[in-house]
């Protein structure tokens, strides 16, 4: 098979494994397996990491490999600090280049590291290749489709055939993301804000901080981060850009105060 028939055949059958989903159905696992046979991949799987939170593992193929796999679910500093792939990507986060972890160290430096120890018997990923996509707007993490093979690692002509199903993967990636949100807004009540929670919410639109909020309303710093912690805590949201994302998909956010 030609090198063009190879990008044709991997792009034709990643896209149409996840086109054929009904609709609303999740895209991540039928593309996986399409994305794992065009490599030869032992294992592939779906990351999020989220640059000041959490890295999550959220599907992983074939099944029996997802309660083994050692960064399945740790806070993203900890797997940075562990992982040279994901250290790459959360401090590269706008040059989403499909890379192999042998790009980023050597060989034997990474199979003798305490995360390459711990995934040779767990997951059989002596080899990794990572094909990131661009991260998604009004969301603060790294996105990224990662494939694994015990004996043999990723070659130039993998990277190429890698670059090329990286826009696939990217689309499938924000229709993944956006199906999820629309679940969890049917699924979950509106959460009633205060007055006070409510004005809270506008400025940190408005782009103040809690200080700058704090000196608006003539409170103390604390008594706006207690109102922050609140306004979190309903909108089921981590950080400012998802509890915004969360408000406005509530129509909580207007222009009038």
């Amino acid at each position: 098979m030609t090198r063009v028939d190879r990008v044709s055949q991997a792009i034709s059958d990643v896209a149409v494994a996840a086109l054929s989903e009904p609709p609303g159905a999740p895209l991540l696992r039928p593309a996986l397996v399409e994305l794992g046979r065009a490599f030869g991949a032992d294992a592939v799987g779906y990351y999020v990491h989220e640059w000041q939170g959490w890295t999550t593992a959220v599907s992983i193929a074939p099944d029996d490999v997802w309660p083994r796999v050692p960064n399945a679910h740790m806070p993203t500093a900890l797997a940075a600090a562990l992982h040279p792939g994901i250290r790459h990507l959360v401090t590269h986060p706008a040059v989403p280049v499909p890379f192999t972890i042998t790009d980023l160290v050597s060989e034997r430096a990474w199979l003798s590291s305490e995360l390459g120890t711990l995934m040779r018997p767990d997951w059989g990923r002596n080899y990794q290749l990572a094909i990131p996509v661009p991260p998604i707007p009004g969301t603060a993490e790294s996105r990224v489709w990662v494939l694994g093979r015990l004996d043999q690692d990723f070659t130039p002509n993998d990277r190429l055939v890698a670059s090329a199903l990286a826009p696939v993967l990217a689309a499938i990636a924000r229709q993944e993301l956006w199906r999820d949100r629309r679940l969890a807004s049917h699924a979950r009540p509106v959460s009633t804000l205060t007055d006070r929670e409510s004005l809270v919410l506008h400025l940190l639109d408005d782009g103040l901080t809690p200080q700058g909020i704090a000196a608006r309303l003539l409170v103390s710093p604390r008594t706006i981060h207690k109102h922050i912690e609140r306004i979190y805590r309903k909108l089921e949201a981590h950080d400012r850009n998802t509890a915004l994302i969360a408000a406005r998909e509530r129509s909580l956010l207007t222009a009038e105060r």
